[in-house]
């Protein structure tokens, strides 16, 4: 479509236009808007020429129009042939029928290619073994993969669409884009249970559920092998400094006690809190490119060279989740904003991989426990700034935080026992680690 100007306004031919011209003389350019458009020249209303021109060469003022004489937008009052047209001809951007039926065409394309939208709030459910519909309406006739899920999504989202995963008999092996236009609304991805809070009670490699814990109306849920990370605090629970931090999975349960596998000899007491998630992804790669997005309640269990979860040119948080990879990487960030909280990243092997890697973005970490070859912000921390409240870098990590390329990164109450903590030591290269 071409634009119009405000009251069509007319000026005239300075010269004599040859019907093979392509170049029309104007008295006054200001009366024609910016090219591309369309101009008409016209002795009377019987009498008229439609051309489009491609170039002025003014805004205002005397001046030149580059036309074309023929093809697509072309047409005359005599079988669409180009005419000579005198000195004193008048010019115009006059609406005429062509400019209806490029409305037409756009409204008749807009109709039947609109983009499907979310018309409320909706929960969709995905579990392997289900055998009803298929159609995710409710555990019984849930998806069975969780990438079938996401594409049941439509293109727009306005409403709070939330994706519970059942734990499988064994883990969800898949590779998940979501890429969708979020506007008002926002997509959750989270496992059916998981738990969190602070433990209850003092005992020897046991945790104690609260009453007022994230989860606990639904303990009975909790089975061995779950997957279990605890972290214990110098002073206030999860806000000061962490002293210590474990990684275990759950051996058995009575009722709100849970004995843990390796950590039987440990004291736990209430300055510790804990996470517990159940539904497992393994092998799975899932690439968020959408805005307002969460990840939640998972454990992400890999051995692959590629991060786990990537996002790119998008937003997400992930909360409540164990990541782990003896590949590669956790996390990679990339021209995103994330945000995590108490969450497990792990990456285990040896090599240049992180448990988190940015690239030009910003990353704000609470409360999360991580190790692996360089830590808490991978080989390349580049352009990147990074808020960190609260977390434990695990001893065995090769380097604790590394930044570069102009990165700022803030990180109180920090506990960090890597064998090198900081890379660099101080600020240089334009990077500072606070």
């Amino acid at each position: 479509m071409y634009p119009a100007i405000a009251g069509s306004p007319k000026t005239a031919l300075s010269s004599t236009l040859s019907a093979a011209g392509t170049t029309a003389y104007v008295d006054n350019l200001e009366k024609l808007p910016a090219a591309p458009n369309l101009v008409t020249f016209w002795i009377n209303e019987d009498e008229w020429e439609r051309c489009i021109y491609s170039a002025k060469s003014a805004v205002s003022g005397p001046g030149t129009i580059t036309i074309a004489r023929s093809g697509a937008g072309h047409a005359s009052y005599a079988s669409n042939a180009g005419f000579e047209w005198v000195a004193g001809t008048k010019v115009a951007r006059n609406p005429g029928e062509l400019d209806h039926s490029l409305f037409k065409a756009n409204i008749e394309d807009l109709a039947a290619n609109k983009a499907s939208s979310t018309t409320g709030n909706q929960t969709i459910w995905v579990d392997k073994a289900a055998t009803g519909a298929g159609t995710g309406v409710d555990k019984t006739n849930a998806f069975t993969t969780i990438a079938a899920a996401i594409e049941s999504l439509p293109a727009i989202i306005n409403h709070e669409v939330t994706i519970k995963i059942v734990k499988g008999s064994t883990a969800y092996n898949e590779t998940i884009t979501i890429q969708r236009v979020v506007s008002d609304g926002s997509i959750t991805l989270r496992g059916e249970y998981y738990w969190y809070g602070t433990n209850a009670g003092t005992k020897t490699g046991k945790l104690d559920l609260g009453s007022g814990d994230f989860g606990y109306s639904n303990r009975a849920q909790i089975a061995a092998g779950d997957l279990v990370w605890a972290t214990k605090w110098s002073g206030t629970v999860s806000a000061s400094t962490p002293s210590e931090s474990i990684i275990d999975t759950v051996a058995s349960v009575s009722d709100a006690e849970l004995t843990l596998t390796t950590n039987t000899t440990k004291s736990f007491d209430t300055t510790w809190t804990y996470q517990i998630v159940k539904t497992i992804i393994s092998g799975t790669v899932i690439e968020n490119k959408s805005k307002t997005t969460t990840i939640t309640g998972f454990g992400f269990t890999l051995a692959s060279s590629a991060h786990y979860v990537k996002c790119s040119n998008a937003d997400l948080t992930i909360n409540y989740c164990y990541v782990a990879n003896s590949g590669g990487g956790c996390i990679g960030v990339y021209s995103s904003a994330i945000g995590a909280t108490r969450c497990y990243f792990g990456a285990f092997v040896s090599g240049s991989f992180s448990g988190v890697c940015l690239l030009d973005g910003v990353f704000e970490i609470n409360n999360c426990v991580l190790t692996g070859v360089r830590g808490i912000t991978g080989l390349n921390c580049s352009r990147s700034r990074n808020w960190s409240p609260y977390n434990h870098i695990l001893p065995g990590t090769t380097t604790g935080i590394y930044m570069t390329l102009n990165s700022v990164g803030y990180f109180t109450a920090t506990r960090n026992d890597a064998t090198t903590p900081k890379t660099p030591a101080t600020s240089t290269d334009a990077s500072y680690i606070v």
